[in-house]
């Protein structure tokens, strides 16, 4: 067998040129190490490669490649300075090839990369099987720098920003002690501003617009007062959303719209929102960290509803949900966490938060239910006939300068730091009971029950407003006894001047009775 200098030396001219060839950035630090083992004849030439498994896998960690484990599940990812990346077999093999092509014609002991690649690709389902691949554990677990308490984490090119209840910090990446995904890391650099600034731009104005604080609306020339409160809980929703942190109560954010109108149009500013909310945690636009599903195709009962989600996943947009859809089949999904499943694959574990868009309202009734959201109106300031896109004489994100950027970044973190200094503040209602009871009920109905002018504390015969109602509208026969008195439930409990109800049986009779609310009174 020639002696391994000899070989190094007669090949030492196309190795050279190797090394000014093409490599990858992810895999070129490699260290070499041989993975397999040669066989000589006696002329001193190659009769056959045989790879060693054990030392392959250590050059596929070498590479960076781990297995890592989250609950019984496993995933294939790559690592390098700390920053994690989920990978597929397939993913594996090509990075691999490419390494192996790194080094020109030939590996540094002589075996041509073309008998090399026609080994591995007569068995390339051997090599780089499954179990094999399960194989690239971690000596340590991967642990990672995730969002507490009292802060949140957010990833630049030019380093990451925590923020607390305090404000905003931009730190160094070689302070970090764990791992990030690489999904994590934003396209741009963060640029601190000043609040004066950022109030002014027109993300910032647009958020005040659908937030009910507008004082003239360009278009209707109508004037308004600024709802500053309503306002100040809406950035503690978006800072809420921001938030990647499982240990405290969670709730479901339910964006709908204020506008009463028979047409459930839209066009508010609902998504567009949701799409900035995809813009602070997406790293591209293929990246997974944000998922926005479509809602009209959303099945709560379906087992592969979540299939779009991976590891990283950590905000759930389900866009736009179709009539009917039961809020109670996601209890679980809010405050437990996410079993995702792909087709032919195992379900996995994903803590997420969860943000639901609608044109209507979603029917919410019961302690369970209100406790595992947060409701919020979209004002009546966008529509069809006037778009942000009119107002501010761009595209959002696609044709922000470097300026916008810096404001849109500087105000979503200002919503993390208020979210983290005065919790989940609870927006009032602007129309949103009044279309509940109008969607979930009749028009028809609400005025019978507003003309009967109720005293606080009598008691009613359900059977007998029943009838009346009946016989006062035609259109309604075969409204049954049953949807009549949930009608009667929804009323006492959402009707602006009524604070409840309650139910008895007396004598063969249902009653209900209902209880107004006391009426302010204004001092002289």
């Amino acid at each position: 067998m020639p002696a391994a200098n000899e070989i190094l030396r007669s090949l030492k001219t196309d190795y050279r040129a190797a090394e000014d060839g093409p490599k990858s950035a992810e895999w070129k630090d490699a260290e070499w190490q041989p993975f397999y083992e040669i066989k000589w004849n006696s002329e001193g030439e190659i009769r056959e490669i045989k790879i060693n498994f054990a030392k392959l896998v250590d050059l596929l960690k070498g590479m960076g490649f781990r297995r890592l484990d989250i609950g019984k599940m496993s995933f294939l990812v790559h690592i390098k300075d700390n920053i994690v990346k989920e990978v597929s077999q397939k993913e594996i093999i090509d990075s691999f090839v490419e390494w192996l092509d790194g080094h020109g014609a030939n590996l540094p002991d002589g075996v041509m990369i073309e008998a090399m690649k026609n080994k591995l690709y007569k068995s390339l389902g051997t090599y780089f099987s499954e179990s094999l691949l399960h194989r690239l554990t971690n000596e340590e677990p991967i642990r990672f720098n995730e969002h507490n308490e009292r802060e949140a984490y957010f990833y630049y090119r030019n380093g990451y920003v925590c923020v607390d209840a305090t404000g905003t910090k931009l730190m160094p990446y070689n302070t970090l002690k764990h791992y990030i995904w690489a999904n994590q890391i934003l396209n741009r650099d963060f640029t601190p501003t000043d609040m004066e600034t950022v109030r002014a731009a027109n993300f910032s104005r647009f958020v005040s617009n659908i937030g009910n604080a507008w004082k003239l609306h360009p278009l209707t020339k109508a004037e308004h007062t600024p709802d500053t409160a309503r306002l100040e809980a809406f950035e503690t929703i978006i800072g809420y959303c921001l938030h990647s942190y499982y240990e405290g109560k969670l709730r479901a954010v339910i964006f709908t719209d204020a506008r009463i109108s028979e047409d459930a149009s839209g066009r508010t500013g609902k998504t567009l929102l949701c799409k900035a909310l995809g813009y602070m945690l997406n790293a591209e636009k293929y990246s997974s960290t944000y998922v926005e599903l479509n809602g009209k195709d959303f099945d709560t009962k379906d087992r592969f509803k979540y299939q779009e989600l991976t590891i990283d996943t950590r905000l759930v947009h389900i866009n736009d949900i179709a009539r009917g859809f039961s809020f109670e089949d996601l209890f679980n999904d809010i405050t437990e966490g996410i079993r995702a499943q792909r087709k032919n694959e195992a379900p996995f574990p994903v803590q997420a938060k969860m943000v639901i868009s609608t044109n209507r309202t979603i029917r919410i009734h019961g302690d369970s239910s209100k406790d595992r959201c947060t409701e919020f109106e979209m004002a009546d300031y966008y529509g069809a006939d006037w778009s942000p896109e009119m107002e501010f004489k761009q595209w959002f994100f696609r044709d922000w300068s470097a300026h916008e950027w810096a404001c849109f970044d500087s105000y979503m973190l200002h919503c993390v730091q208020q979210f983290l200094h005065r919790g989940l503040l609870k927006p009032g209602a602007i129309n949103l009971i009044i279309r509940k009871m109008v969607e979930e009920t009749a028009p028809e109905f609400i005025r019978f029950m507003e003309d009967r002018e109720l005293v606080h504390g009598q008691e009613y015969d359900k059977k007998e407003l029943y009838n009346q109602f009946q016989a006062d509208n035609s259109d309604f026969k075969q409204l049954k006894q049953k949807t009549f008195t949930r009608w009667l439930r929804l009323f006492g409990d959402s009707h602006g001047d009524f604070s409840g109800y309650e139910e008895r049986r007396s004598s063969g009779k249902d009653l209900i009775k209902f209880f107004r609310k006391a009426k302010e009174t204004i001092p002289f």
